[in-house]
Order: structure tokens, then sequence, then C-alpha cells
């Protein structure tokens, strides 16, 4: 979704951290991420790539079986739905297990409060 990378460094508090995942086949090349953006505001940035690099994606094809055949409830996994404005509160809750915090949903375009 273009603007996603952009809105997320700028939302970012200071000495917070941009993490960036993957890189669709149709990807420009421009992450939208401001490096002057990022010095200024002292933010990290972190990626991960190479996650469907096994060969023959096995076990991205055997995720989408149990998908699609139902063998399991990912429903169930998202256990947060929340609007990007809720992101900051739940993180930290996020990081302790205790908190019982598996999944978040982060609409991007919807302000709503972190809920269950």
């Amino acid at each position: 979704m273009p603007g996603v990378r952009r809105k997320c460094w700028q939302r970012t508090a200071s000495f917070g951290t941009v993490g960036i995942y993957g890189l669709p086949d149709d990807e420009p090349g421009d992450l939208e991420v401001s490096v002057l953006g990022l010095v200024a505001k002292n933010l990290r940035l972190v990626g991960a790539i190479g996650s469907q690099a096994e060969p023959g994606l096995r076990s991205f094809h055997d995720a989408l079986d149990l998908l699609v055949t139902r063998r399991i409830e990912v429903d169930r996994l998202i256990s947060h739905r929340i609007g990007l404005d809720g992101l900051p509160q739940i993180a930290p809750r996020a990081a302790r297990v205790e908190d019982g915090i598996v999944k978040v949903l982060v609409d991007f375009d919807t302000p709503t409060p972190v809920h269950r």
C-alpha cells in the first residue's frame, strides 16, 4: 500500500524502531523512508528478507493448505484489532507474554481504540 512506510517512520516516536519485512516482487525500490528523517528522530531501521527462499516454498504451501482446509482457525490468533493510533499503547504490552497479546491487526486508515 503506497505511503504506509512513510506514515510509519513519520509517526514513530523519537528513539523508536521502524521495521520493514520482505519486499514484494513489484517493489519499486523506494522504501519511502527518509534517511534524514531517521537521523533527526534517532530512529532505528530494522529489516528482514528471504523468508521465502526455501526450495519449493514447502512451508508456505503447507501454511496455505492449513488455511484453505480450515484445519487451523486464524481468527483466534488475532488477539487485538487496533488503529495505527493505538500502536504506541499496545507495543510495550505485546513484549510481555503475561499480557496475552498474540497477534495485533493494525488498520492504518481507521483510528480505533485498543480492544480485544
